[in-house]
C-alpha cells in the first residue's frame, strides 16, 4: 500500500494555485479589455407606417399591424399600397444611425441591429437585413459619430454592404434577381465570392449562379424583349379582339424584319372596327423614382381612317400605359401615332377625350418612315396633372381601326431612381 506524501501534495497545490493565479492575472485584464473593445448593445428601432404593415415579432406566430417599436428578429411585410420607415437609433436615442424605407409588396427580416456598448468599442454599428422580396431604400446618416454598416442579404445569394456615411442605396429583389442602385455614396455588392463597388448614379445586378454585373448606368429598361429579337411569347402576350363584323379579317400580330430592324407588325383589312395588340406586365412601384421615360420607334405603312377615327380611338399604333395612382385608382396614359391627317374634319380626332386617360394626345408621322418617339419624364408629367403614379401595371401597344399596317420596334421604358 502506497504511503501518502504530504510534501508532494503541497507542492502540487502550490504550483496549481500559481498557474491559476497567472492565468487570472492575464485573463482578467485581457478579458476586460476585450469586453471594452467588443461588447455590444442593441439599437432602438422605431417604425412609422402608412397603410397596412404587418409585423411578426420573433416570439410571436401572429402578425400585428403597424407596430411602433420593432424588436430585432421581426418580420415586416408591406401591402400593395403601404409603406414603412424604420429609424435605427442609439440606445439612448441621441443619435440616428440609419433610416430604412420599405415600399409596397416587400417582405424582410431584421436579423441584427447592435452597436458598441462603450466608447472604447472598435466594431461598427451593424444592421443586418434578410430581404425576401420587394424594394427598399437604406440610408446611413451622414454625421454618425462612429462607423455604421448595413448588410442586406437577398436572392439570388446576393450581399449588399453599405459603410460610407451618407450613402443612400436602393435594393429591389425577386427570387431571380437583385438590383442595387446607388443615389449617394457607395455600396459593395457581393455574389459568388466576387464583389463590385457601385458608386453614385450607378447600379449592379445579381442573377442566379453569376457574379455581380456592374457597375452599370443607374437608368434601367423595364421592357423585356422590346427589340423583338426573341419570339413574342418572351415578355409579351398577344391580344386580337373580335371585330365588329366577326366574319371580317380579325387581323394579325407577328414579328417581322424591315430595314434590318426586328419589329412587331400589326396588320388588318376590314370595313369596320378591329384591334390587335400586345401587352407586357410591368408591376413596378415608382415611389421616389426620379424619372420614367418611354421610347419606341414606329413605322406606319397604311391607314384608311382620317386622323385616329371618329372618337380618336383608332390609330394604327396606340400605346396604353396603365398605372395605379396615389389614391389606389387605375389610370391610363395614351399616345397614338397616325399619318392620314385632315385637321379640318370634325369626325376625325387627334386625341381621345372619351378614353378616360390622363393624357391621350396623338402624334402625326410620315407615311413609310421610321419615327422614334421619346416621352417626357412621365412621373413629373402625371404629377403635374394631379394623377401621380405609384405603381406601373402594364404597357399595351396595339393597332385599331378598319385598315391599318404598322410596326413598332426598340421599345424601352427607362426608369431612374
Amino acid at each position: 500500500m502506497m504511503r501518502r506524501n504530504p510534501e508532494r501534495a503541497a507542492w502540487v497545490v502550490l504550483y496549481s494555485t500559481f498557474v491559476i493565479w497567472c492565468a487570472l492575472a492575464v485573463a482578467i485584464p485581457y478579458g476586460g479589455r476585450w469586453w471594452l473593445l467588443h461588447a455590444s448593445t442593441s439599437q432602438t428601432i422605431t417604425m412609422q407606417s402608412s397603410g397596412t404593415v404587418l409585423v411578426t415579432r420573433p416570439d410571436r406566430d401572429t402578425p400585428e399591424v403597424n407596430l411602433v417599436d420593432i424588436p430585432v428578429g421581426s418580420t415586416l411585410e408591406t401591402q400593395t399600397d403601404s409603406q414603412a420607415t424604420l429609424t435605427f437609433t442609439s440606445t439612448d436615442g441621441r443619435e440616428a444611425l440609419a433610416i430604412l424605407t420599405v415600399y409596397g409588396n416587400t417582405k424582410l427580416v431584421v436579423t441584427r441591429a447592435d452597436r458598441p456598448r462603450y466608447g472604447t468599442g472598435v466594431n461598427p454599428s451593424r444592421i443586418d437585413l434578410q430581404v425576401l422580396v420587394g424594394r427598399l431604400r437604406a440610408a446611413i446618416s451622414p454625421n454618425v459619430s462612429r462607423a455604421v454598416q448595413i448588410w442586406m442579404y437577398s436572392k439570388p445569394e446576393a450581399i449588399t454592404v453599405l459603410g460610407v456615411p451618407g450613402s443612400y442605396v436602393s435594393l429591389e429583389t425577386t427570387l431571380d434577381e437583385s438590383v442595387v442602385t446607388v443615389r449617394e455614396g457607395e455600396a459593395l455588392v457581393i455574389a459568388q465570392s466576387r464583389g463590385v463597388t457601385v458608386s453614385k448614379d450607378e447600379r449592379a445586378e445579381v442573377n442566379p449562379n453569376a457574379t455581380p454585373n456592374g457597375p452599370l448606368p443607374a437608368e434601367r429598361n423595364w421592357i423585356v424583349n422590346g427589340d423583338f429579337q426573341q419570339p413574342l411569347g418572351a415578355g409579351w402576350t398577344t391580344d386580337i379582339r373580335q371585330p365588329n363584323i366577326p366574319a371580317e379579317d380579325w387581323g394579325k400580330v407577328e414579328i417581322v424584319t424591315t430595314d434590318e430592324r426586328s419589329a412587331v407588325h400589326f396588320h388588318r383589312e376590314g370595313k369596320d372596327w378591329g384591334q390587335v395588340g400586345i401587352t407586357q406586365e410591368i408591376n413596378r412601384n415608382v415611389t421616389d423614382y426620379s424619372s420614367l421615360r418611354l421610347q419606341l420607334t414606329v413605322l406606319v405603312k397604311n391607314q384608311d381612317l382620317w386622323n385616329c377615327g371618329t372618337f380618336g380611338t383608332e390609330c394604327p399604333v396606340i400605346v396604353d400605359l396603365k398605372y395605379v395612382d396615389k389614391g389606389g385608382g387605375e389610370r391610363h396614359w395614351l399616345k397614338g401615332f397616325y399619318f392620314f391627317s385632315n385637321p379640318n374634319l370634325s369626325f376625325g380626332l387627334t386625341s381621345c377625350p372619351s378614353c378616360n386617360a390622363v393624357s391621350s394626345d396623338h402624334e402625326l408621322v410620315t407615311l413609310g418612315e421610321w419615327k422614334t418617339y421619346e416621352s417626357p419624364n412621365l412621373l413629373e408629367f402625371l404629377k403635374d396633372r394631379g394623377a401621380e403614379a405609384v405603381t406601373i401595371k402594364s404597357i399595351t401597344i396595339f393597332g385599331a381601326g378598319h385598315v391599318f399596317d404598322s410596326q413598332v420596334s426598340d421599345i424601352e421604358l427607362l426608369a431612374q431612381e
